[in-house]
């Protein structure tokens, strides 16, 4: 009998560490691009010159060969990469090359897709429309097919050229599981005429590991559990 209480309060704890391991995606977004870390990054100068199109399934590795990125436009393409502050102003850095999707007469806005080579824990970037005003931005990210979560964010598009344009982070504290990502631009003041993207900020492993507290209080039962049922022996 003994054994038998013994193996049971054991099975407790053990079913307390195995359910910490199995816990969902913890996902986040960061709208502060000065917080957001990363250890590797994926520039657009690779795409070519000023007002080069970029064709449909193009793909770019980041510094390092660390994550390549396949671009897929939802309109079917071409965007262009333009270069800030040469013949195109933005509110991005001067210099930066940025990968902007356009539409077309009579087509409603347009989507980038960005599939990553491998899953990361952390994907963040800057984006405005290439009309001036007010917009609406969203980001959505991917476990494969799986929809880990959608976040939105207002921005003022000028041509300042002054580093301004507004950041979307999307992060995933639980594991690198984030597999590709989507963005646009809605509810522009002065139409949507497209949007433009600079460089993608890279966190390839998870950093922030939180234990659910579901867990523990299961883990915390079986624990007591066991130590109840020493005592008990002792005093048998």
């Amino acid at each position: 009998m003994r054994r038998v209480l013994l193996s049971l309060a054991a099975a407790a704890v053990l079913l307390g560490l195995g359910a910490s391991g199995a816990k969902a995606d913890n996902i986040v977004f960061n709208p502060h691009r000065l917080t957001f870390t990363y250890n590797t990054f994926q520039p657009w100068r690779a795409l070519g010159e000023n007002n080069t199109d970029v064709a449909n399934g193009t793909t770019v590795t980041s510094v390092g060969g660390v994550v390549s990125t396949t671009i897929t436009f939802r309109r079917g393409g071409p965007g262009q990469s333009l270069q800030e502050g040469s013949t195109w102003d933005g509110n991005f850095s001067a210099g930066q090359t940025v990968l902007a999707s356009l539409n077309t007469a009579g087509q409603s806005q347009g989507a980038i897709t960005l599939d990553f080579s491998q899953g990361v824990a952390g994907v963040g970037l800057q984006i405005q429309s290439l009309t001036s005003g007010i917009f609406h931005a969203e980001i959505e990210g991917f476990d494969g097919s799986t929809p880990l979560g959608t976040f939105f964010a207002q921005g003022d598009s000028t041509n300042a050229n002054n580093n301004s344009a507004i950041f979307l982070g999307f992060q995933d504290l639980t594991a690198p599981d984030i597999t590709s990502i989507t963005v646009l631009t809605f509810g522009c003041a002065g139409g949507c005429d497209g949007f433009a993207i600079n460089r993608l900020l890279f966190e390839t492993q998870t950093t922030t590991t939180t234990p659910e507290p579901a867990s523990l209080a299961l883990l915390g039962s079986g624990l007591l559990a066991l130590g109840l049922l020493r005592r008990k022996l002792r005093q048998s």
